[in-house]
């Protein structure tokens, strides 16, 4: 991969956690930035940006309850894996 020579028309610098936060909609661009989240950009390629924040197919789903354990996650795989097909 090459740079084309066009030059970044915004530069964001933030944690994971913020950033999946923002993709996943449960942060606004504004709460994103008072959480850390740097924005280098023109005013209208923020407005652009403030909108990008909601494009995961899951920003309407509410998290889980709760932690899933690895050890819960692993018995639900192989039950899973275990129970016959009944499909035709």
């Amino acid at each position: 991969m090459h740079d084309p020579g066009f030059g970044d028309d915004a530069v964001v610098t933030t944690d994971v956690a913020t950033l999946v936060a923002w993709h996943c909609g449960r942060l606004s661009l504004g709460q994103a930035q008072r959480a850390g989240m740097q924005v280098v950009a023109t005013p209208a390629d923020q407005r652009m940006l403030d909108g990008w924040g909601r494009l995961s197919p899951f920003a309407g789903v509410a998290p889980a309850e709760g932690p899933l354990r690895t050890n819960e996650a692993t018995a639900l795989s192989r039950t899973d894996a275990a129970e016959p097909s009944t499909a035709t």
